[in-house]
């Protein structure tokens, strides 16, 4: 084995020797990260929710609350215009 050679094995094991801690540290805070959002998905699925059935009951009240106005609209362009009201007393 010559020095070249040598010296590429030495680095070589340098380079795994730093590697694998890396890697570990890495896969255990990746390992970290899963966890903590699985114990959040856990907790924002009901407020999800929330906020959809709320969603839903806003787009009900505003659609009941345009056909009502759209209504009254309608109404009054039927009706007949008022009389003039003669003013002061008689």
């Amino acid at each position: 084995m010559d020095a070249i050679q040598v010296a590429l094995l030495t680095l070589a094991a340098l380079f795994v020797g730093m590697l694998v801690p890396v890697m570990f540290q890495l896969w255990a805070a990746l390992r970290e990260v899963r966890t903590e959002l699985h114990e959040v998905r856990g907790r924002i699925e009901p407020l999800i929710a929330s906020a959809e059935r709320t969603t839903q009951l806003t787009n009900a009240i505003t659609t009941a609350a345009i056909a009502g106005v759209r209504a009254f609209r309608a109404a009054e362009r039927e009706r007949p215009p008022a009389s003039p009201q003669p003013e002061g007393p008689q």
